[in-house]
């Protein structure tokens, strides 16, 4: 089982895995209110991502990426899918309960994320993944939670 603490510290975020920091994710607004995100490992940038709200529609996208494989966000009906090679991967959204959001490569799960609920926003949220095996995609499905991960004015 791979397990990571996701922290979220305004709009920034840490990601740690066994008690050591794994990910930050640096996010800033600009002056027309989109959310842009720094993902940064071992000191290097990897991805960079947007994360707008244009007339009540989310739009999320990928700026500029430094990874072993090509990332490429779609949306179909409505629901965001970052893709690799065969790989198309998302997260799904309950409300209420937990886990809050189940991670899933094509049609498969392959984790869930779960939190502190308590009916008030809390800051800094504290979310825990898990995923159902150790594997590669584990990375990936991790990012893509994350580049969805609405600041936290919007949690």
């Amino acid at each position: 089982m791979d397990i990571y603490k996701v922290e979220q510290f305004t709009d920034d975020i840490i990601v740690w895995n066994n008690g050591i920091e794994f990910l930050k994710v640096e996010r800033k607004f600009d002056w027309k209110g989109n959310l842009h995100a720094s993902f940064i490992q071992d000191n290097a940038c990897i991805l960079e991502t947007t994360y707008e709200i244009v007339f009540f529609k989310k739009v999320l996208s990928i700026k500029d990426q430094s990874l072993p494989v090509c990332l490429l966000l779609s949306k179909k009906r409505g629901a965001f899918y970052l893709c690799y090679n065969d790989n198309k991967l998302r997260s799904v959204r309950q409300y209420f309960t937990n886990p809050i959001y189940i991670l899933y490569n094509n049609s498969h799960r392959i984790g869930e994320v779960n939190t502190k609920l308590t009916g008030i926003s809390e800051t800094p949220l504290i979310w825990n993944v898990s995923f159902d095996k150790q594997v590669y995609i584990n990375f990936y499905a991790l990012l893509r939670f994350l580049i969805e991960l609405p600041p936290t004015m919007d949690v």
